[in-house]
């Protein structure tokens, strides 16, 4: 891997996307946010990332399986940001490894870009 990055993003959302990408420049924290889950693989390919956010709901894949993937390979947090408001849909990522799971609102938005700095790559504290 050639550089390192904080936070790595992946929300099909574009106003989301957006907006997650301002609530982390705005906290002065290094972040990639992307649209999909073939641009999430290559960003990971390129720059590692010691927190990633992943949208369960993506148009080229399954969040879940990501989650499931970055869990096996370790040394991440691993936070789930989510339109789903299923019960099962919850248990899952928490279960497959996400370290914490939000739904997908404004003010969890701005949470979560609050809070990434007190992230460690283990987890989130």
């Amino acid at each position: 891997m050639t550089s390192e990055i904080r936070i790595l993003a992946v929300e099909d959302d574009e106003d989301i996307r957006r907006l997650l990408e301002q609530v982390f420049e705005n906290a002065g924290l290094p972040a990639r946010v992307v649209g999909s889950l073939a641009e999430f693989r290559s960003s990971l390919a390129q720059e590692d990332a010691g927190i990633c956010i992943v949208d369960i709901g993506l148009p080229d894949g399954d969040g879940l399986s990501l989650v499931s993937e970055l869990r096996a390979v370790g040394g991440r947090g691993i936070v789930i940001l989510t339109g789903r408001g299923s019960e099962l849909d919850q248990v899952l990522g928490l279960e497959l490894g996400a370290d914490a799971l939000y739904p997908q609102t404004l003010q969890t938005t701005r949470v979560i870009g609050s809070n990434t700095s007190r992230c460690a790559p283990s987890g989130c504290l």
